[in-house]
């Protein structure tokens, strides 16, 4: 006998997250000199269910695929108060998009306006992929907290619906070892509510160190940081501002071997207290957090 169907909420993953830039070429070769390799730029798609027709969102992206998670890309076109990034691209180029994966996007959207959260309707992206095996049409079903409730970052509900033809072995090999998406990181005057926040949204506890608040993924996790935090953590890195997505970490298979790629490109990668980064300056705007890592 079928047991209860699986609460939504109670299933999300660290999906993706996405860097917003001015000039896409530039933020392109930036991560290849870090021993990424991104796929190439493709347009975002708004998809109508109902007559099949797609229209251009405005914005078009390049995409490092691993394993588990991805980062994307994105430069945005349109000068429209409305679009779904307008609030977030005005700012300094850097990490903008926090996207949680759900198993059903309609579901998850039902149980967050339960619990009085203010979110836009789920609706369908698609971007043509032309990479691997696969090539096709990826589309994924989604949905955003309103920028009052978010102002730091757009954090987004995202269920994809073509998982085949996005992951794919073709575009996951990176010269800096590269395999997968560890976490990402908040930084916001108030971490406790933050976390409350990301908390409520993925249906788990969080816990809290001297570093920050953590909250648990079914893949993956977010830290949650106040700038004090933030700075003690990642010592001599200056915050553009004092709020928003500041830092990713990406699991490598070798530190050693990443070191010596950062000696190969002039990139200089930092260390203390145990870890390894490099400074937005030379990330597009982000934090790039490295640690070895066996992916799943």
């Amino acid at each position: 006998m079928n047991g209860p169907r699986p609460n939504s909420l109670d299933l999300v993953s660290l999906d993706h997250v996405g860097l917003v830039g001015h000039n896409l070429g530039t933020m392109i070769s930036a991560y290849r000199q870090l021993g990424f390799s991104p796929t190439e730029p493709r347009s975002l798609l708004q998809h109508d269910a109902a007559s099949g027709a797609e229209t251009s969102l405005e914005q078009r992206s390049a995409h490092l695929m691993f394993k588990s998670g991805y980062v994307e890309l994105s430069a945005v076109d349109s000068r429209d108060a409305g679009h779904h990034l307008a609030t977030y691209a005005q700012r300094y180029e850097g990490l903008r998009i926090l996207a949680l994966g759900v198993p059903d996007a309609d579901d998850a959207a039902r149980r967050l306006r339960a619990r009085g959260l203010a979110i836009t309707e789920p609706s369908i992206a698609a971007r043509d992929v032309a990479y691997g095996e696969r090539s096709g049409v990826a589309r994924f079903r989604w949905f955003m907290l309103t920028p009052r409730v978010s102002p730091e970052a757009l954090i987004c509900c995202v269920q994809q619906l073509t998982p085949d033809i996005v992951h794919q072995r073709a575009v996951q090999s990176h010269l800096n070892g590269a395999v997968q998406l560890l976490s990402a990181t908040l930084v916001t005057s108030d971490a406790r509510q933050g976390a409350a926040l990301l908390g409520d949204i993925a249906n788990v506890a969080v816990s809290a160190d001297s570093e920050g608040w953590c909250v648990p993924l079914r893949h993956g996790q977010v830290i949650v940081r106040s700038p004090a935090q933030f700075a003690r953590v990642y010592a001599g890195t200056a915050l553009p501002e004092m709020s928003g997505l500041a830092a990713m970490t990406i699991g490598v298979h070798s530190l050693s071997a990443l070191t010596q790629l950062g000696t190969d490109a002039t990139v200089p990668i930092r260390c203390a207290a145990g870890r390894s980064w490099i400074e937005p300056t030379f990330a597009a705007g982000a934090l790039v957090e490295f640690v070895e890592s066996v992916s799943e």
